[in-house]
């Protein structure tokens, strides 16, 4: 497998058709899971949850704000996964979404996240966070695994995480923390 991650620019035409084109696999095949009306392709130019609203009329995700990665698979998109800055803050791992069947390879850390934790040290923040929602609760316990682990594949990022155990308003959205210095 040749993987690649793309950096998305909203103003290329062949962005913008991996990043839809990735919507609309995920609608077709999720389309009842939780955080699908994040990756929904139909009508999301009304739909401000939807990560093509973020990028196209929000513009939350692209720079000199944020930006959108997307991992390929030959051209084809895998996972993909935003990060923008507030208040020298990086928050990462917006809107991603790996493919079911590529979910348990930890491409999403061994590609996208070392990617955003690059573009947040080059745009000035010097604190990360990560948010989880009330239907992905349960990664908390994945992201204490790996603070704990020497040998957990997601270890190196968070060991010295903190991970506040109330959730808080973020987005209009109750979500539980993860945060870390930026090294």
């Amino acid at each position: 497998m040749t993987y690649s991650v793309i950096a998305i620019n909203k103003e290329d035409p062949d962005h913008y058709r991996l990043v839809s084109g990735f919507c609309k696999t995920i609608e077709a095949a999720e389309p009842k899971h939780p955080a699908a009306s994040n990756m929904k392709y139909t009508d999301w130019e009304n739909n401000p949850a939807s990560v093509l609203f973020l990028l196209y009329n929000e513009q939350r995700l692209v720079p000199p704000t944020g930006q959108y990665f997307v991992l390929c698979n030959d051209m084809q998109t895998i996972s993909a996964s935003g990060v923008y800055i507030k208040d020298s803050t990086a928050i990462l791992l917006v809107r991603t979404w790996t493919l079911k069947e590529f979910r348990t390879q930890y491409l999403l850390h061994e590609y996208l996240l070392p990617k955003q934790l690059e573009w947040a040290k080059a745009n000035g923040a010097t604190r990360a966070m990560i948010t989880v929602n009330e239907y992905n609760r349960g990664l908390l316990t994945i992201f204490k695994r790996a603070m704990k682990s020497e040998h957990h594949p997601m270890s190196k990022w968070y060991k010295n995480a903190t991970i506040n155990d109330e959730p808080e308003m973020i987005q209009h959205t109750l979500q539980w923390t993860i945060t870390f210095a930026l090294d």
